[in-house]
């Protein structure tokens, strides 16, 4: 499993942005502080501001304009996998469509279930932050 991830991270085509957001997301729906610490500073390396990611942390990324409409769309997308049991609106995977072509979109929807899997996996073992880990955490979360 964690060589598909790995692969998928080294030959993606979908940019690294999107793919953190939709990990973003996904762990904080279910909760996972690990993988939080984990993905927070490579989607800020990516991209993703501060800003944004205190709206998927608080819950307010719907409002305002800190997200562009694609942005928006994966977001959605990973909390439509996460609270419908993967069940997508029709109108949603349109939205997507016109952004990523299908392989991209199978991809997105791969990451965003591994994510549920290591989310689960990593709370289930009570899996401790590594030191170095909560170290850039720390850091990047400061500025």
């Amino acid at each position: 499993m964690h060589g598909l991830m790995q692969a998928y991270y080294q030959q993606s085509t979908v940019d690294k942005k999107y793919l953190e957001l939709a990990i973003l997301m996904v762990s904080r729906l279910n909760r996972c502080h690990y993988c939080v610490v984990h993905h927070t500073p490579p989607a800020l390396n990516y991209g993703v501001t501060a800003a944004q990611l205190q709206a998927i942390e608080d819950g307010s990324w719907r409002e305002g304009k800190l997200f562009d409409p694609v942005e928006q769309a994966v977001l959605r997308f990973a909390e439509q996998m996460n609270t419908r049991q993967g069940r997508i609106d029709d109108s949603l995977f349109a939205e997507l469509s016109q952004t990523f072509d299908r392989g991209q979109i199978v991809e997105l929807t791969v990451r965003a279930g591994m994510c549920e899997f290591f989310n689960r996996f990593n709370e289930a073992l009570q899996l401790d932050i590594e030191p170095v880990a909560e170290s850039l955490f720390t850091q990047s979360a400061a500025g």
